[in-house]
């Protein structure tokens, strides 16, 4: 998936093929989150890369209560872990992994769909102000790594912190607005009017964009 850049760090989530031990090539499968404190690189999903790293078993701390970070990543298929300073020592070995025979994820559909969140979050952060632009790569595309501590304690107060995360109120407007503008669309027609059950008819083709934003 694409790289999550946060405030003080970034994170990387990586399918691995292939592992190294005591000069040893090694096939291997799974995932690692890989946390880097500076991330100056492009990098972007599809990207096959190479690096040193010393993995390590995620563990929570033990304070009752305490979030479950444990089972957080391991309910995402992740087990270990590993951190970096820096990305100076992640070498880029093939851009993309479309037609790479067993590359996990390795998909045009996906590549397409992070190219296109790319774009938007790349038009939203250049003709925008950084708040406006912030907010709605968080509300449009999921990327929350524009909001700024004040920024989310201010949605806080206000009681409308769940809007920065996607969740099944996006879905909602989403399938709202698709709803609307089909039986819009469809509607002109007479022809489809005398002939189908309109709310079921806009209800068909509202699902292909409800599904796409998904």
């Amino acid at each position: 998936r694409e790289p999550e850049r946060l405030p003080h760090r970034a994170r990387l989530y990586l399918a691995v093929t292939t592992r190294w031990q005591a000069g040893v090539r090694v096939p291997a499968t799974g995932k690692i989150l890989l946390t880097v404190r500076f991330l100056s690189g492009k990098w972007q999903y599809g990207d096959i890369v190479r690096l040193p790293v010393r993995l390590r078993v995620p563990r929570n701390f033990h304070t009752p209560g305490n979030f479950d970070y444990v089972g957080y990543l391991a309910r995402r298929d992740i087990f270990v872990s590993a951190f970096v300073w820096d990305d100076e020592h992640i070498e880029k070995v093939q851009k993309g992994v479309q037609g790479v025979p067993g590359a996990p994820g390795a998909s045009m559909i996906r590549s397409w769909i992070e190219d296109t969140r790319r774009t938007i979050g790349g038009f939203f952060s250049t003709r925008l102000d950084s708040q406006t632009g912030a907010i709605l790569r968080a509300l449009i595309i999921g990327d929350t790594a524009g909001i700024t501590k004040d920024l989310r304690e201010t949605f806080a107060r206000a009681g409308v912190a769940h809007v920065l995360s996607i969740s099944g109120l996006h879905i909602g407007l989403v399938a709202v607005a698709a709803y609307g503008a089909c039986w819009w669309i469809l509607g002109r027609s007479q022809t489809l009017l005398l002939t189908y059950m309109m709310p079921k008819l806009a209800a068909l083709f509202s699902m292909p964009l409800v599904l796409f934003y998904a």
